[in-house]
């Protein structure tokens, strides 16, 4: 993940809204933040454009992290993790 212009640090509510937007990720268990899901490659697509349009947070597609199985609050560590690596702001 890199800075751009300015990011904000998600919260579990704020990434199980992104995971609903997608059309592919329906099905993301956003009621259980510890329920195991698996991101496809198309799903993760779309919620890498979500994180950037909505919150100007760049995702690295090329992490393999982000296609083992996760949970949101996984998800959540995993994104702002590497926001706060990189020094960006929350909002």
């Amino acid at each position: 993940m890199r800075r751009r212009d300015v990011a904000a640090i998600l919260t579990l509510d704020s990434l199980a809204e992104l995971l609903t937007q997608a059309p592919t990720l329906e099905t993301v268990p956003v009621s259980d933040p510890d329920a195991t899901f698996v991101l496809d490659s198309l799903g993760l697509t779309w919620l890498v454009h979500l994180l950037d349009e909505k919150h100007h947070m760049t995702v690295d597609l090329a992490d393999p992290r982000l296609l083992e199985p996760t949970s949101l609050r996984r998800l959540l560590e995993h994104v702002n993790g590497a926001a706060m690596r990189e020094g960006t702001p929350g909002v």
